[in-house]
């Protein structure tokens, strides 16, 4: 796999466009055609940004890096998902709240979760 087809599959997985892709980091969709069709590569502040709209680390956008991510099994899946969503009020919350955060926003949260998931101590 290329860089282009790493980034496709985190598309993909992620049910966004490549036109979404390059209004997100700033590009034109031109851009990310020549991408697409490797002519020419992303730089590497490219990537970064890349990386964060996909919520991954730049590596694993590097052939070579895990396989495809994995999609949700089914419309079913994704059905009851957004049902809990809707039933559970802390759920739809950080729904809510997350629907506004930014990248640095969302990568502070997590830092967060993982510290609680982890049992330390959070001020």
């Amino acid at each position: 796999m290329e860089i282009i087809d790493m980034i496709n599959a985190r598309l993909r997985a992620a049910g966004m466009s490549g036109a979404e892709l390059a209004r997100r980091i700033g590009v034109s969709t031109g851009v990310y055609s020549q991408w697409n069709t490797k002519r020419t590569e992303p730089s590497n502040q490219n990537l970064i940004k890349i990386a964060s709209v996909l919520n991954c680390e730049v590596e694993d956008l590097m052939p070579g890096s895990e396989e495809e991510p994995e999609a949700l099994g089914s419309i079913d899946d994704v059905f009851d998902i957004l049902q809990t969503f809707r039933d559970r009020p802390e759920m739809r919350m950080l729904f809510d709240a997350g629907r506004k955060a930014t990248p640095e926003t969302v990568r502070q949260t997590a830092k967060f979760l993982e510290g609680l998931a982890k049992g330390e101590k959070t001020d």
